[in-house]
């Protein structure tokens, strides 16, 4: 072989060489292929909670790991991607080796605090295989309503009128909300009463309404502001703040001869000023001296409710503060010279009593008078 040719051959080989290199280099840095499914099952293979309330405290199940394969694999620590309302209450599986057949649980725990969707994934990894995945899910669930408006401004009225104004109720939880009591409290409770309620005692389901009517009557010239308690379902009393304002009558019109006025109906008043607590003692309520009205003798039905804060140390806008119970029918039988009036607090009330709720029907003789309903806040005698 001549010297040229050598010299020519040299650098042809040389470039195959590095040719069958470079091609060995890249096959060996091809991505490694993704691990096997592990050999595990899950019963169940997903698990929802469903509607869960937020205040129920945490509600648990468990999931079952079995190993399908012939071979004993090794676990890992189970982990839980996703939303915090969903965790691991307990896992029996962490560093187990499971034999064929054989199986462990994992302990799910779920605890909303809020009236919405949570989605996680439960993982348990297993030695050389790809993780279990296991679909979770569960709703916190909830009574919660809105007022529109949200409260009631009656403007001025003049005295011996009255006005009347109506907010509506919404339930926008996803849980239906139920026995709903609306009682004017506070303040000049005795210029405001309710009209009609259509929300009372009524169920309602998600997105329904109901609408409630208050009349304004102010017995004098002056501001006057209350509150009405929409008490009910789980969640805390709502506040509607009301609000109106006495203006003088007008000057009567001259006045033609007409037949004589009607016989004024018989009623039934107290010496308290209205609005201020009532006295609690030794299980009565003291309301004070009463008196007919417009009659010398009348007979007065008593049909009352009693609201009670569940401790001494709760507030009206406490969840779960507030309890109730109803008195039997009272009678009392009064003259115009006026009579003390007091009621006994029913057995069944537990609490400390707070607020009293009664309609009075007054008669005289065979004649039907005036009924009303009395809102009187409530306090201890010490």
């Amino acid at each position: 072989m001549s010297h040229t040719f050598r010299h020519t051959l040299a650098p042809a080989f040389m470039q195959a060489l590095l040719l069958l290199a470079l091609g060995a280099g890249l096959a060996t840095a091809a991505p490694p292929s993704p691990p096997d499914p592990a050999p595990l099952s899950a019963q169940p293979s997903s698990h929802d909670f469903g509607l869960v309330r937020i205040d129920q405290g945490e509600q648990n199940t468990s999931i079952w790991v079995q190993n399908n394969g012939v071979d004993t694999v090794q676990l890992g620590a189970s982990t839980i991607g996703g939303d915090a309302a969903l965790r691991i209450s307990g896992d029996g599986c962490n560093n187990q080796m499971l034999s064929s057949g054989m199986g462990c649980n994992v302990g799910i725990g779920f605890d909303p605090d809020d009236d919405v969707h949570s989605a996680a994934t439960l993982h348990v990894p297993v030695a050389g295989f790809a993780d279990l995945d296991v679909p979770l899910a569960g709703t916190g669930a909830a009574q919660r309503v809105t007022l529109a408006p949200s409260s009631l401004d009656f403007g001025s009225v003049a005295v011996g009128d009255s006005a009347v104004r109506s907010f509506t109720i919404t339930s926008t939880g996803n849980l239906s909300f139920q026995s709903l009591v609306a009682i004017p409290s506070g303040g000049d409770v005795g210029g405001f009463r309710v009209e009609h309620d259509g929300c009372s005692l009524q169920q309602l389901i998600t997105g329904s309404a109901c609408d409630v009517t208050v009349r304004f009557a102010p017995p004098a010239v002056g501001a006057y502001a209350a509150t009405l308690l929409l008490i009910g379902g789980d969640s805390q009393p709502g506040i509607v703040p009301l609000k109106g304002a006495g203006a003088p009558a007008p000057a009567p019109s001259p006045v033609v001869a007409s037949p004589a006025a009607a016989e004024p109906l018989a009623d039934v008043a107290f010496d308290a000023p209205a609005g201020l607590p009532a006295p609690v003692a030794h299980g009565r309520i003291d309301l004070g001296n009463a008196h007919c009205v417009a009659a010398t003798r009348c007979t007065v039905v008593v049909r009352a409710r009693v609201y009670a804060l569940a401790s001494r140390r709760a507030s009206v806008a406490r969840r779960h503060g507030i309890t109730s119970a109803r008195t039997d029918v009272v009678l009392w039988h009064l003259r115009a010279s006026g009579g003390h009036a007091r009621l006994g607090l029913p057995a069944s009330l537990r609490g400390r009593p707070a607020l009293l709720v009664a309609t009075l029907r007054t008669h005289v003789a065979d004649r039907r008078g005036v009924s009303r309903t009395l809102v009187v806040p409530l306090a201890a005698r010490r």
